[in-house]
């Protein structure tokens, strides 16, 4: 047999316009002489002869049950199905398991799990039916009341105001799946309650919050909820920030991080949700270390505070180790103009020893340190390569030679975000034989003899400070 070996379907059941009996279940015998009946069939009289008093068969009763037979086949062949019956399932003796039926409302689908089967699904929970759901998602913006065809997915703008979900009383509801997701970023709330008496995993409501769903399942019998962030690791984070009153408000959005353990030897990994956006302010008179009219990078971190995430935030050009292998502590940023520290990480709250994660950084260009006025000129979050080399010395640098541009006793500033390499050389049979390299306030000092050359070399890291000085002519000036 062929999936193409489809028989022709009944436009309408036979005999639809003749004459016809309905045939009764009950046997016919002794009632109406020679009657059919889905008991008997054509009852033994049918089959005497009519001289031993016999009766022929009925016209009749052959059209009414060809009717009822074809009657069934057109319905099954446009795709009908049928309720749940309580007489019907009485008389065979409860449905099979696998049989499947429609749902009263019509919104789904109902399949048995046992055999004998006589549970009325739409009438409340049982175990012995399972329903099945066409996909479906509803859009709630306000207070509403969900019933049972509304199962699936739920998704929840709280722009407008507080949210009341409640769902109907009804225990079919128990039965079937919801997943809540909350797709706005406000502080408005978003409650999930149940009507009447019913509860929710031994509660009477639970709370939604942004971005983090919760999927409310059941056994059969009793209802629960989890939290089941969907959010994935973002492949670049979602950080923000901007100027305003000459203060720097650094911002995450929502997001999911994985941290290394507080524990160094331990490698447990946590993940954490952020389900809403968190900042952190750099205020009016911390300077973080800038430096007036220098391009910065300010590195932006994400703290593990026993789960709870927190923002802090660092000078590049300090030199903190930010590898995110070892527990970090925070200085209180203080609200009062005094983080003004290249080498120190700030956060609202100081912190000590907890897992990070550098996720983005920020460059910016002050006109007076401190008086954050003039918004970010790159904002950067951590994913793809963006962090891979941001801290890589040599990727995507070169060798120059910037003796022109280049003067002993001038200070000049690292603003490539990079580690640099710094040459300087003077020609010692000029006069003097020394040459200094200064870099963040610490002297390299470089020595020779008469007719040869002296150079002073060193690492400057990002945003640092560098200036040289000799006792003769500045012969060559490499940076890398």
């Amino acid at each position: 047999m062929k999936a193409t070996d489809i028989p022709s379907k009944f436009p309408i059941p036979f005999a639809n316009a003749g004459a016809k009996n309905t045939i009764p279940q009950a046997s016919q015998i002794g009632v109406t002489p020679g009657a059919a009946s889905l008991t008997d069939g054509f009852p033994p009289l049918t089959r005497t002869k009519v001289a031993a008093g016999g009766v022929p068969p009925s016209g009749l009763d052959f059209n009414g049950i060809l009717y009822e037979l074809s009657a069934g086949l057109q319905w099954s062949g446009g795709g009908g199905m049928y309720t749940y019956d309580s007489t019907f399932s009485t008389a065979i003796g409860g449905y099979p398991k696998g049989s499947v039926l429609l749902m009263a409302s019509g919104d789904g689908l109902w399949i048995s799990n046992a055999d004998d089967n006589t549970a009325d699904p739409d009438a409340g929970v049982s175990a012995n039916w399972t329903p099945i759901m066409p996909e479906r998602v509803t859009n709630v913006t306000g207070n509403t009341t969900l019933t049972i065809s509304d199962a699936g997915l739920i998704l929840v703008d709280a722009t407008a105001g507080n949210v009341t979900i409640t769902l109907e009383a009804a225990n079919a509801l128990k039965a079937l799946g919801f997943t809540f997701i909350r797709t706005d970023t406000t502080t408005n709330t978003v409650t999930i309650q149940r009507a009447g008496s019913d509860t929710i995993d031994g509660g009477t409501s639970l709370g939604l919050v942004s971005r983090s769903p919760v999927s409310l399942i059941s056994d059969g019998v009793s209802e629960y909820y989890s939290n089941v962030p969907a959010i994935t690791s973002s492949s670049i984070q979602p950080i923000d920030a901007s100027v305003a009153s000459n203060a720097l408000t650094i911002t995450l959005n929502p997001t999911v991080l994985d941290f290394r353990d507080s524990t160094l030897g331990s490698g447990t990994v946590n993940k954490r949700v952020v389900d809403s956006a968190i900042s952190l302010t750099i205020s009016s008179g911390s300077t973080l270390g800038l430096v007036s009219g220098q391009l910065g990078r300010i590195a932006v971190l994400a703290i593990d505070n026993s789960g709870v995430i927190e923002l802090a935030a660092v000078n590049l050009a300090g030199g903190v180790n930010l590898d995110e292998t070892t527990l970090i502590s925070t200085t209180a940023e203080g609200g009062a103009g005094g983080a003004d520290s290249a080498s120190t990480i700030y956060s609202t709250t100081a912190r000590s020893n907890l897992p990070y994660r550098v996720v983005g950084f920020i460059d910016l260009t002050e006109a007076t340190a401190g008086q954050w006025a003039s918004a970010p000129s790159r904002i950067q979050g951590a994913g793809g390569q963006a962090l891979d080399v941001v801290f890589g010395f040599g990727h995507g640098q070169g060798i120059a030679d910037v003796t022109a541009s280049r003067a002993f006793s001038a200070t000049y500033y690292n603003v490539t975000g990079k580690p640099k390499w710094i040459a300087v050389s003077a020609n010692s049979s000029a006069g003097g034989a020394a040459v200094t390299l200064t870099i963040n306030g610490v002297n390299i000092r470089g020595t020779g003899v008469v007719n040869y050359v002296v150079t002073a070399y060193g690492m400057v890291p990002p945003g640092g400070s560098y200036s040289a000085t000799a006792g003769t002519a500045l012969y060559r000036w490499i940076e890398f």
